[in-house]
């Protein structure tokens, strides 16, 4: 009895506790859309986010891609080319575990997309660009989205319409979309 009881507290651990970690529930995921933006302009912050990130025991894809998103932060707040050209390069590893575990996250492609798109092309860190903008808009076709990611959704979109390499038919699609938000 006592046998059986242990092996069915081991199945709910390893079953349903991870569904409860840090990047399952949507309040936790509008948290970590805030402190990256907060990242984006206090090292400090990005320190802490990700030394937070790091210490999590279990890292889903999602969390992986905030760690490449924030790696990818604490390359641009780095003085020094070095530490710039190693950060950018483990933020690259991260977004390919992540991408590679959840390929159709709409959340990991925006976060690589973002990052390559901001990150000088000469360096060669932007060889995805073209895969995940198509990958992005057809993410964006399923609307297979919750309400409270509506803000996010807005967030991905306007940022695509901001860059360059859209048809004129892709950026009448993306205003539709965002139209369909509101």
């Amino acid at each position: 009895m006592a046998k059986r009881l242990t092996f069915f507290a081991a199945l709910y651990f390893i079953c349903f506790v991870p569904q409860l970690s840090l990047a399952q529930t949507a309040a936790t995921k509008v948290k970590l859309r805030h402190q990256l933006l907060q990242a984006m302009n206090s090292s400090k912050t990005t320190d802490s986010l990700y030394n937070n990130l790091i210490a999590q025991p279990y890292k889903p894809a999602l969390i992986r891609g905030y760690i490449g998103a924030l790696q990818a932060l604490m390359a641009k707040h780095s003085w020094n080319p070095y530490v710039k050209l190693k950060q950018i390069a483990e933020a690259e590893k991260s977004f390919v575990k992540a991408i590679n575990a959840e390929p159709d996250n709409l959340e990991l492609r925006f976060l690589r997309f973002s990052v390559e798109y901001k990150t000088p092309k000469f360096l060669g860190y932007s060889k995805n660009l073209a895969t995940d903008r198509q990958q992005l808009l057809t993410l964006l076709a399923k609307q297979q989205y919750a309400a409270e990611d509506k803000d996010f959704i807005a967030v991905v979109i306007n940022f695509m319409l901001q860059t360059n390499g859209h048809t004129e038919a892709e950026k009448a699609e993306l205003n539709q979309y965002l139209v369909a938000l509101k």
